[in-house]
């Protein structure tokens, strides 16, 4: 037995998260499920090139404003939050069944904002949440459960949201998304939450507190403590390359006889090593630690990258599934280190800052990477997304003990 599924079925016998791992999973398969077909969609309303590609931007541009939303979350409960983030999108996506035309691309554009705030809000409450599900020692098993079953659906999802929406049209895929939401959303009414006093938010007198000193507590947190410091620099850094890892796919794919069809078996692929990733991180983490699994993730990412960068089938095939088993231990490991070095009543702000901050080097990266592809070939912009990932991991991975020496600093200032 998989030592993740060992861990996972004894926190399932905890009820409370019991039910919050399958409301998540409900969650993630809608989530998962929308990003491919809203951009097939918008094509199919308006046969242009921006039409999918403003999909994205939609989808991404709410991280922005992850801090506004990070403070009042901190200050409500965890599963009312969920419950109304829920029910939004519900509405949300219902409202879809009357996109026709041009304008309902922009209702599509519309609702993919209000899914992209969904997920900013969802993080932040997800991480606050499980850190009165279950114990302290158990963060990382819990940790490891949910993005799995996150991969997991990721790896169905899209295929089946797909397939869906080409063989049984556009209302069969919303019902289909909006059942599942609601799934989501019952089981939600289940979850019992340990509240903790909002007075506890900061130690310092209410009167002194500012909207601005509130709204960047996560940021001025993250500055001051040592260790998500440097872990948030160095996956700002990897982002900056990352755009270049999707749009070369489709050269790559190209340059191997391959028709553009093929991506789906990367996909699936990458997904598999994701899976497989995630069912032993938790065991890996319990070894070397949460940062360390961070580094060696992104060793392995850049490892993938370079054999992806082979112009044979076979070896891209394998690169995929190396880089997507590397790419869950960074998400597995920042997840835990972040409530790990965080207090309980920071929790979501501190997740939306990093939700914001990892936004704008992960946007410009594919901006860069659709400028630089058409002047350098695709291999080499993956080589240096090899290299430049592979470092930050390296970098990480050594200097772990340092940044655990030398704890939090400034730990009053960042409240």
């Amino acid at each position: 037995m998989s030592p993740l599924i060992a861990q996972s079925t004894s926190l399932l016998r905890l009820r409370s998260f019991r039910v919050f791992f399958f409301a998540h999973l409900l969650f993630v398969f809608a989530d998962t499920s929308v990003y491919l077909v809203f951009a097939v969609w918008a094509k199919t309303l308006v046969d242009a090139v921006w039409a999918p590609a403003g999909v994205f931007v939609a989808f991404v541009a709410p991280s922005l404003l992850g801090p506004f939303a990070g403070a009042a979350i901190d200050r409500l409960p965890k599963t009312l939050v969920l419950k109304v983030t829920t029910a939004t999108l519900i509405v949300s996506v219902l409202s879809l069944l009357s996109a026709r035309g041009q304008s309902g691309v922009w209702l599509i554009y519309l609702v993919a904002f209000i899914y992209g705030g969904a997920y900013v809000v969802f993080q932040g409450a997800r991480s606050s949440l499980v850190i009165t599900l279950v114990a302290r020692e158990s963060l990382g098993s819990a940790n490891a459960a949910l993005r799995t079953s996150r991969e997991v659906a990721k790896l169905v999802g899209p295929l089946a949201a797909v397939g869906l929406f080409a063989y049984a049209g556009s209302a069969a895929f919303v019902l289909v998304v909006a059942t599942a939401l609601a799934g989501s959303l019952t089981l939600l009414f289940a979850v019992r939450e340990q509240h903790l006093d909002v007075s506890a938010v900061t130690h310092e007198q209410p009167q002194t507190i500012t909207r601005w000193h509130d709204l960047t507590a996560g940021v001025r947190h993250l500055a001051a403590t040592n260790a998500l410091r440097t872990l948030l620099i160095l996956i700002c850094v990897t982002l900056l390359v990352a755009g270049f890892y999707d749009l070369a796919l489709f050269t790559v794919v190209r340059d191997i006889g391959r028709p553009l069809a093929f991506l789906g078996v990367l996909t699936t692929a990458q997904g598999a090593g994701a899976v497989a990733g995630g069912l032993i991180s938790a065991r890996v983490m319990a070894l070397i630690g949460d940062l360390r699994l961070v580094g060696y993730g992104l060793i392995l990412e850049g490892l993938g990258i370079i054999v992806t960068a082979q112009e044979n089938t076979l070896a891209v095939v394998v690169g995929s599934v190396l880089f997507g088993f590397g790419s869950t231990w960074p998400l597995v490991g920042m997840d835990t280190a972040l409530q790990l070095r965080t207090p309980a009543m920071m929790q979501a702000r501190v997740v939306t800052a990093v939700e914001a901050v990892t936004s704008v080097p992960f946007c410009l990266s594919f901006a860069f990477a659709a400028v630089v592809l058409s002047a350098v070939p695709a291999g080499k912009l993956l080589i240096v997304m090899s290299l430049v990932t592979a470092a930050s991991g390296g970098w990480l991975a050594v200097a772990t003990p340092r940044l655990r020496s030398h704890g939090r600093s400034n730990r009053t200032r960042s409240r």
